[in-house]
């Protein structure tokens, strides 16, 4: 019956939730997440503001960037290039090369990442994972040696991050 339909659609439409969308993520953001680093910064801090700002300025979803090995990053005096070997969006999964250029400012994802790849001890040449979990013991924090850092993990320091820089 059109009368059962019509009040269907209507409970439907007063009963439903509305589409909450995230955020996006903005310049000003992550120039207060690296702002916040301060003099002496911690391993786990410096990670954040890498993968934050590689992503960004790379263009990159939570898989390629947890996908990412450390071989596939080659630093050159003005850029960085990222091989991806798989995405989301390369249906033939023929991978590509992404170049990220220096900024020179404090915000340069270059700058970042070979700041934490120092901090970490990462060879450049291995193939571990670039992104790996923290794991603090009595002689300070190293990363983790095999597996990548989760999803669920990496969103929980981001919003903690952002929460605490309010």
């Amino acid at each position: 019956s059109p009368l059962v339909r019509a009040t269907l659609a209507g409970l439907q439409r007063k009963l439903a939730k509305p589409c909450v969308r995230k955020e996006p993520i903005t310049v000003e953001m992550l120039a207060r997440i690296v702002d916040s680093l301060g003099t002496a910064p911690s391993l786990s801090d410096v990670r954040l503001a890498a993968a934050c700002l590689l992503a960004f300025a790379a263009f990159l979803r939570y898989d390629d960037l947890a996908r990412l090995r450390c071989c596939d990053i080659k630093f050159e005096v003005s850029y960085m290039t990222i091989r991806i070997t798989a995405s989301k969006t390369d249906q033939y999964r023929q991978g590509d090369r992404v170049m990220v250029a220096r900024t020179g400012t404090p915000t340069c994802p270059v700058a970042m990442l070979e700041r934490y790849v120092a901090a970490a001890g990462i060879t450049l040449d291995s193939s571990l994972q670039l992104f790996r979990a923290i794991v603090s013991t009595k002689r300070g924090e190293h990363l983790r040696a095999s597996g990548s850092l989760s999803y669920t993990r990496l969103r929980e320091l981001l919003l903690a991050k952002l929460e605490q820089l309010g």
